[in-house]
């Protein structure tokens, strides 16, 4: 769908939106020969309506750096950036973690987010 965004661009002589694609390029991309970002990257919100979604989503949390690709742990405990020691320990880590029972208002009603703003 890129390339043909790209390909219809060119074809309509909008080198100007063309040049403004190709200087969006981070320069980490640009070495992998990327020429145009056409897509803006986001952040996709999910409101956490009750318990389980909301275990669901610090489950994938936790195991998303020692799953797929990234394996950055043997198991989610061990990562040094991962709240998930402190939930198996009880012991801060690197970052200060906040229990998420202990947060239970704000992640079930999303007009109290302003307190942690």
């Amino acid at each position: 769908m890129a390339y043909q965004i790209v390909n219809r661009l060119e074809q309509m002589n909008k080198s100007a939106l063309l040049k403004r694609l190709h200087d969006s390029v981070e320069e980490h991309k640009k070495k992998r020969n990327k020429l145009h970002d056409i897509w803006e990257v986001s952040f996709h919100w999910k409101h956490c309506s009750n318990d389980s979604i909301k275990y669901q989503k610090l489950n994938y949390i936790h195991n998303n750096p020692c799953s797929g690709k990234w394996k950055l742990a043997v198991i989610a405990e061990k990562y040094v950036h991962s709240s998930a020691g402190f939930y198996a320990t009880g012991k801060q880590g690197v970052f200060f973690v906040d229990n998420i029972e202990s947060i239970k208002d704000i992640v079930l009603n999303p007009r109290n987010v302003s307190r942690f703003a």
